[in-house]
Formats: structure tokens, sequence, C-alpha cells
């Protein structure tokens, strides 16, 4: 069975409750956050709603709800790079040459992802 993970950094996780349904994607698919510089990961409990009972395990795992759903912690990870910031240069016709592998950057511009 194929399992789904969403990456996604600190900064935007934070932000969670801000998304449509955000509930039920976090009812639907484990989350991978990575960290960022700025923002602590100590936080990211606060971003899971309480009625989720997120209960806290080994090695930064918080399981989620009746289907055992979990956001993974990955502290190693300091990138400065965020998809906001791609979306922002690819608004304005900037280069985002050197923030993704060039095959990314080909795949955006051909699929036109953030247009």
């Amino acid at each position: 069975m194929d399992e789904i993970y969403f990456i996604v950094g600190a900064d935007s996780f934070l932000q969670l409750q801000t998304w449509h349904r955000y509930e039920q994607l976090l009812e639907s698919c484990d989350f991978i956050v990575a960290s960022r510089p700025g923002f602590p990961l100590a936080r990211l409990s606060d971003a899971i709603p309480k009625k989720l009972s997120a209960r806290a395990g080994s090695l930064g795992v918080y399981t989620l709800g009746p289907r055992k759903h979990s956001v993974h912690l990955l502290a190693g990870t300091h990138s400065g790079v965020s998809s906001t910031e791609i979306r922002r240069r690819l608004a304005r016709g900037n280069s985002i040459q050197g923030l993704v592998p060039a095959a990314v950057e080909d795949y955006i511009r051909k699929q036109a992802i953030y247009r």
C-alpha cells in the first residue's frame, strides 16, 4: 500500500489553521514538517487542533486522531527556501534558478504551476 506524505516547512505548518479544510487534510495523510530558521519546532504542536488529540511520541513524531496519521518533525533541515518565495518570484516573472533543481523549475514552468 502506498503512503502519502505532505511535506511542508515549519513556517507554513504554523499557519495550518488558516488553510481550507485543514482538519480533513490532517486526517487524510501524514505530514513531514521541516524546520526553518526562526520557526522553533517546539511550537508546532500549537498548530494541531486539540480535538485531534495529538500525542507526542518518540523522535519528534505526533500521532493524530483515530486514524493514527502522524506529523513527523524534520529537525535537521534548515533551508531558507520557501514555496511562498518561489511563488512570489514566479508571479513577478523572476527566475527561481538556484532555489530548486533545474528539473523542478522546468516542470513548474511546463505545467504552469503557480499561475
